[in-house]
């Protein structure tokens, strides 16, 4: 099965900050509060780079909060555990109370690292047609 080409998140028009590309393709998280032992909720991941990812959820985080992510990948057969500190969040969708958060990976065990970062190259690197 070819898997969906990915798309650039970058803007010709907007000078870019961030210290990685990300890509956007339908990954899967779960995540929750690090303070907390309760229920882990489930959303659609926006865009992956190697240090961070953007995702829409409910759960209102605070700016600087850690949190803890399940990131579901293709190219792994448990999900992959991480830590990470919210750095944005915007309110979306005011019917449905969802936010959109950008988040940066806190510290993750180079093999992590490595399995993240060479997932992101491959999209990056993947034949276009």
């Amino acid at each position: 099965m070819q898997r969906p080409h990915p798309t650039w998140v970058m803007s010709p028009d907007v000078p870019e900050r961030r210290r990685s590309p990300r890509i956007a393709h339908p990954f899967l998280i779960r995540y929750r509060s690090s303070g907390s032992e309760g229920t882990w909720r489930i959303a659609p991941v926006r865009n992956l780079s190697a240090h961070g990812a953007c995702f829409r959820g409910e759960y209102d985080f605070q700016i600087g909060e850690e949190v803890v992510l399940q990131l579901i990948l293709p190219s792994s057969k448990q999900p992959l555990s991480l830590t990470a500190r919210v750095v944005w969040s915007k309110r979306v969708n005011e019917p449905l109370h969802l936010i959109e958060y950008g988040v940066e990976f806190h510290h993750p065990d180079p093999s992590t690292q490595r399995l993240i970062s060479e997932l992101v190259a491959g999209f990056l690197h993947q034949p276009s047609g």
